[in-house]
């Protein structure tokens, strides 16, 4: 984990930048979490997800179809329909789930843990890069060495209505790949561009960058949705810019999506 004190950069929504200071110091995960890290928390507490709870799954890969987004029962962290291994992240994982995960962890560690704020989360993409860029490896190497986005692994594999068009190169994985298969950022963070997106602490609202206080900003204190940041296996390469935001439901299942948890810093 890592993650300077203090920074102010620009954070977007439709390319409008809005300055924002980061003034408080917390440890950002090197990588996604692992379906190895989420395993161990169920198997310590008996936890069931949201997909599990409800009977309705999430969604994945069915062979059958050469679909990447259908929706199953069977669904679930545990199966996505694709193979993982316990370095991979978790996916099929909600909000809630991921609230459950890093309550947990605070417990265990006795470390206050928690999902980023949106300001962090771009504070940790970014790594010091500016506004010129959308991503921070932009124009040093071939996409496919950097990133794991839809490319041409998945397209060969897939129905072509079921994914995002994506780059032509071919990363090696059409699926999540484990977590630090691809270069870390500047500050030594992997997958902050691509592999599973991941839910932030934040509700979401498209203009609360217009509107909200220049210094660590935690969101609007109520909304419909949470916010999503980075993209995915399945994703555009311009969805896992700095600047794209996503969002969905608290209790909405995907097998594109996980998280990454930060840890707060005691000042002394």
């Amino acid at each position: 984990m890592g993650g300077p004190k203090r920074t102010e950069y620009d954070i977007s929504h439709d390319k409008q930048p809005h300055t924002v200071n980061i003034t408080r110091p917390f440890y950002c995960a090197i990588h996604e979490t692992t379906v190895k890290q989420f395993r161990a928390f169920v198997e310590e507490t008996g936890y069931e997800t949201d997909a599990e709870k409800t009977g309705k799954g999430g969604l994945g890969w069915d062979a059958a179809t050469s679909r990447v987004r259908i929706t199953k029962t069977n669904y679930t962290w545990r199966n996505p329909g694709f193979e993982q291994g316990d370095t991979h992240p978790v996916v099929n994982v909600t909000w809630n789930d991921a609230q459950a995960f890093v309550q947990w962890l605070s417990r265990k560690s006795l470390r206050k843990c928690r999902l980023p704020t949106e300001a962090e989360w771009e504070y940790a993409c970014r790594a010091g890069t500016g506004n010129e860029r959308a991503l921070s490896f932009l124009g040093e190497a071939r996409y496919e060495e950097l990133l794991n986005v839809s490319d041409r692994s998945l397209h060969k594999i897939s129905s072509p209505d079921s994914f995002w068009t994506g780059i032509d190169g071919n990363d090696g994985y059409p699926f999540t790949s484990p977590v630090g298969a691809f270069p870390a950022n500047a500050w030594g963070i992997h997958d902050m561009h691509g592999n599973a997106a991941e839910w932030c602490e934040d509700w979401y609202d498209k203009d609360y960058y217009q509107i909200s206080p220049p210094d660590d900003p935690v969101g609007p204190p109520a909304g419909e949705y949470r916010v999503i940041r980075g993209g995915s296996w399945i994703g555009a390469l311009h969805l896992a810019a700095f600047d794209e935001r996503d969002n969905a439901e608290e209790n909405d299942v995907d097998g594109d999506r996980g998280f990454r948890v930060v840890v707060e810093i005691e000042n002394n």
